[in-house]
């Protein structure tokens, strides 16, 4: 079975993109647990973006196919290449389609001729326009709507976290409540899962205190009052650096100017964790999440994480945790107590490598697996015609393998069209008469098990 990944590209360099560390964990694991599942990802080769080979894509379980994408976000995410997921079904078939980008998902589910069956789409919420953002939402309630009119036409919605899920309660209510119930009944809330075993402390940390700044510099990060913290500190002549690991566009020259800042290019995962653990805690003062990787993956590797009490923290830290603050004055203070205190630093490092740990990749795929299981329509070659299931059973009779033009001229040979069996149908069907879909030299094809 092909699992066609609608992903979301928003940074210029791919790997360092919180989509492409959320999606490539989750497949390889699914390539260890579950490799009868294939994945099919758009993949951009327009000018800007920048790709440093990890490995991911040599699995076998993954194949990438060039696309062109807008850079940014709110292009990327009203951006429906036609042409593109026109090839994309008639060459591979998908049925089950996993979205990144939920304003999409009408157009992905509805996108064939055929309106009695169509294809799944499970849609999975990485970002919510909600009034926490620091930006006008009357200039994105297009975005509201599009991303409530997709969860309500997707047949599953994904959240990462509670606080994710709440925030889209909210505009549900505030712009579309009729849609609660069927949203709601739709909704599943499985927590991020990123590790398989716990993370050693490694006391290989800089010698002088290290905090790293992991994160996007925009304006619902509120980036600007952490380094104001960090000026304070430094003026009031506390020992301390701070490594910065994203690029920021132009505010990294005013980032650079500081003399308590190292920036480090870091443009592999490997590079990215072996810096990581280095540094001694991770502080910011965002007010817009809906899960924060990077926060997660600081407290896996042994860092202190100072954070404010709001959007998913209590959930990550759990709550009443110690590193939560309520204001500004508190986290300096807490900033202060730790520079000062390492060894109470590491204390609360080592108990947040265990707090990380409690989101484990093996769960998290279980789950993801049972909801793709789920939704994979049964029964589909029963509710053939009778004549036609005899058809196809000879024409099927000792063959081994099979590629799309051999099935197009199988359904030409029993007079049916693409509206009456899209390539997504026969492909169910192939499956419950014991054949497995794959991929071969960029093509799709199945052979019988």
């Amino acid at each position: 079975m092909i699992i066609f990944v609608n992903p979301m590209w928003s940074v210029q360099t791919i790997n360092s993109d919180s989509n492409y560390v959320y999606l490539s964990s989750v497949i390889r694991k699914f390539a260890e647990k579950y490799p009868k599942y294939k994945f099919l990802m758009p993949f951009p080769v327009s000018t800007g973006f920048k790709y440093y080979d990890d490995g991911f894509f040599k699995l076998p379980n993954i194949l990438r196919i060039p696309q062109n994408i807008p850079q940014g976000k709110k292009q990327n995410n009203i951006h429906f290449d036609t042409f593109f997921i026109k090839k994309v079904y008639e060459e591979f078939g998908p049925y089950l389609i996993w979205n990144q980008i939920p304003e999409v998902a009408p157009q992905l589910k509805f996108f064939t001729s055929n309106y009695h069956f169509v294809p799944c789409v499970i849609n999975q919420h990485h970002y919510i326009i909600h009034k926490s953002l620091p930006y006008p939402l009357e200039q994105n309630l297009h975005f509201v709507y599009m991303q409530l009119i997709g969860d309500q036409l997707a047949d599953v919605n994904l959240f990462n976290s509670d606080h994710c899920w709440n925030m889209t309660l909210d505009n549900i209510r505030e712009y579309m409540p009729n849609f609660e119930k069927t949203i709601d009944d739709k909704k599943q809330i499985l927590k991020f899962g990123f590790f398989d075993q716990p993370h050693e402390y490694k006391n290989n940390k800089y010698d002088k205190f290290t905090f790293v700044y992991n994160h996007r510099f925009q304006d619902y990060k509120n980036w600007r009052d952490t380094f104001a913290i960090f000026d304070q500190l430094f003026d009031e002549g506390y020992e301390f650096q701070v490594l910065v690991t994203k690029a920021g566009g132009d505010r990294i020259n005013k980032i650079n100017e500081k003399p308590y800042v190292i920036i480090k290019d870091l443009p592999t995962t490997k590079q990215y964790h072996e810096e990581l653990q280095k540094c001694h805690c991770n502080t910011f003062n965002s007010q817009h999440e809906t899960f924060c990787i990077s926060i997660l993956e600081s407290m896996y590797y042994g860092l202190s994480t100072i954070v404010p009490n709001a959007t998913t923290m209590p959930e990550l830290l759990g709550k009443d945790n110690w590193q939560i603050f309520k204001d500004t004055n508190e986290q300096k203070e807490k900033l202060i107590y730790l520079i000062k205190n390492k060894d109470k630093n590491e204390e609360i490092a080592k108990q947040n490598i265990i707090q990380a740990n409690k989101f484990n990749m093996n769960d998290y795929v279980d789950e993801l697996e049972s909801v793709f299981k789920n939704l994979i329509k049964k029964d589909v070659y029963l509710s053939f015609k009778d004549h036609n299931k005899e058809k196809l059973l000879k024409k099927l009779d000792g063959k081994k393998e099979l590629y799309v033009e051999d099935l197009r001229k199988m359904a030409v040979d029993m007079n049916l069209g693409p509206q009456s069996l899209p390539l997504f149908k026969f492909n169910l069907i192939l499956q419950e008469l014991g054949w497995e879909q794959s991929f071969n030299k960029n093509k799709s094809y199945w052979s019988k098990l």
